[in-house]
């Protein structure tokens, strides 16, 4: 066989590899996060992951060093998860209603377990709080800059630093998301959050 056609096969082998890995590492990810919501971080072990996911400890730390670094991808795929939720929510919406669409979203996922036990619960515990902001920021910092940009450039908010703006209001979001989840009466908790949102935003008009 030429080297002509010799290299499009292993290339296509290595893509192969490649995706192959990807499935296997998503499948870690997706029964971590099972076990994750249902135990918490300290009630789940690497031996626990890799029976459910029927796979040896061997297979599983070729993909994360250890449990930690599992997590760590589980609150990644939460994280994004929540706001790919908060992406649709806002979908044809404009100026301010994009972005109370988004807290209702955003509201709304707090109900979800592996948001609270991940998110909410084990994450900020769990990990250095330098890395969970990071995890955190870099998938929802980007996200509430651009709708407090679009409200500024539609003339609906007065021009502000967004990115001052949007951290503040993350960090109020996660607190909300903390009271939401430990509530007994959520809907009660949930007015009152959305009431100081609005008192913030009427704030902000223009």
């Amino acid at each position: 066989m030429s080297n002509r056609h010799a290299r499009p096969a292993a290339v296509a082998r290595k893509r192969k590899r490649s995706e192959q890995r990807d499935v296997t590492r998503a499948r870690f990810v997706a029964v971590a996060k099972g076990l994750f919501t249902e135990a918490g971080y300290d009630g789940t072990s690497i031996a626990m992951v890799c029976r459910r996911a029927r796979v040896t400890h061997g297979a599983l730390y070729h993909h994360f060093p250890g449990k930690l670094q599992l997590f760590e991808a589980v609150l990644e795929q939460v994280t994004a998860g929540l706001v790919e939720g908060m992406a649709r929510a806002v979908a044809g919406a404009k100026g301010l209603e994009r972005i109370e669409r988004a807290l209702d979203a955003y509201l709304t996922a707090c109900g979800d377990p592996s948001v609270q036990a991940v998110l909410l619960r084990d994450g900020p515990r769990v990990l250095e709080r330098a890395k969970f902001d990071a995890i955190d920021h870099a998938a929802n910092e980007p996200f509430v800059t651009g709708l407090l940009q679009a409200a500024i450039d539609e003339g609906v908010l007065r021009p502000h630093d967004v990115k001052v703006v949007g951290r503040v209001i993350g960090a109020a979001c996660a607190e909300a998301g903390v009271a939401l989840a430990g509530a007994e009466d959520r809907d009660a908790v949930r007015r009152e959050v959305k009431a100081l949102f609005s008192g913030w935003l009427s704030s902000l008009k223009k």
